[in-house]
């Protein structure tokens, strides 16, 4: 019986010994990690996107009425909405634009303390916003600095 054992360790020593030497006999060295292939990173192409936060206003007229009145309208409220865009990559350059639309609930009023018939108000409902984008794409690609033009309606 003791023989079977030194016969099966015999044999996985000598087959670990010339499955090792036969794979160094190629002659190239071990590779110290495997290949990793860098993932392209454009930014070419559509997107969805959608944002919320608070939004705010601070209206400060004096002698809105000639009557030396000073209003102080300051409103606050919830802003959300969405955003559609394209950008096309020009080698480093990318060219864009961007549509959003947000709704709020922005608004208040004040009641002028001379003429208390009269109230001013301040009622923003919607928000839309086009904007067209030049951007210049860094060695690193993973962010872009960029200039924007913005139309409001």
């Amino acid at each position: 019986m003791s023989y079977r054992w030194v016969a099966l360790v015999g044999f996985v020593g000598m087959v670990s010994a010339f499955s090792a030497s036969t794979a160094i006999a190629d002659g190239y060295p071990a590779r110290p990690y495997a290949y990793v292939e860098q993932p392209y990173i454009g930014w070419t192409g559509f997107y969805v996107g959608g944002q919320f936060g608070g939004t705010w206003s601070a209206v400060d007229w004096a002698n809105i009425n000639l009557t030396g009145e000073r209003v102080n309208n300051d409103a606050r409220g919830f802003i959300g909405g969405g955003q559609i865009g394209y950008n096309q990559q020009f080698g480093a350059i990318v060219l864009g634009t961007e549509a959003t639309l947000n709704g709020t609930t922005l608004s208040d009023d004040f009641r002028s303390l001379k003429s208390p018939t009269v109230t001013y108000s301040t009622d923003v409902n919607r928000i839309a916003t086009v904007t067209g984008r030049v951007g210049v794409r860094p060695a690193s690609g993973s962010c872009m600095p960029r200039l924007a033009g913005r139309g409001h309606m």
